[in-house]
């Protein structure tokens, strides 16, 4: 069955693109990203328009090293992202992966970032190993998650209220 794209002057958004901020922490997989950039570029293709937006950040505007050591180099810094219909943390580390001050700056501008989005109540999502950082952040209490086996171990340690699923993925409410 097609299914065939609405007229290219129609737009679910009313002509404002929905925007989603991508946040790449250290040694984040170039694959995950990748995936997800390119559901929201199809998107806007079936669609007909743009109603989907990405930008990429890294927690200081600094440019980021992929997991394969390519560098990437954001648009914008947490303290200077502009105003995001969702955010969603791509990583393959843990906060408990990665020396330990670098990963309490990051979860101290993470959480900001979090509550700007859950003050809009947008959407919150974890790629790749994303949804510890957003545990550790304090963003997945009393909430479901899923996580790679390598992870589960320590999540369940450190953040005893956040409900590990074995599912592939787990939408909840605003959480992805």
């Amino acid at each position: 069955m097609l299914i065939a794209p609405p007229p290219a002057h129609s737009s679910p958004n009313q002509g404002h693109p929905k925007r989603y901020g991508f946040l790449v922490l250290p040694r984040f997989s170039l694959l995950s990203l990748a995936c997800v950039t390119e559901v929201l570029r199809v998107a806007n293709t079936l669609l007909g328009g743009r109603a989907h937006e990405f930008v990429l950040l890294s927690s200081d505007g600094q440019p980021v090293v992929a997991a394969g050591g390519e560098v990437v180099v954001p648009g914008y810094g947490l303290d200077a992202m502009p105003v995001l219909s969702g955010l969603f943390l791509v990583a393959e580390t843990v906060p408990d992966d990665i020396e330990i001050k670098l990963a309490d700056a990051q979860l101290a501008k993470i959480r900001i970032a979090c509550a700007q989005i859950e003050l809009i109540n947008g959407v919150l999502g974890g790629i790749g190993s994303g949804a510890a950082w957003l545990a550790h952040a304090g963003y997945l209490h009393g909430r479901r998650c899923t996580l790679s086996a390598a992870h589960v171990q320590a999540l369940k340690l450190a953040c005893p209220e956040v409900m590990v699923s074995a599912k592939l993925y787990e939408i909840e409410s605003n959480r992805l």
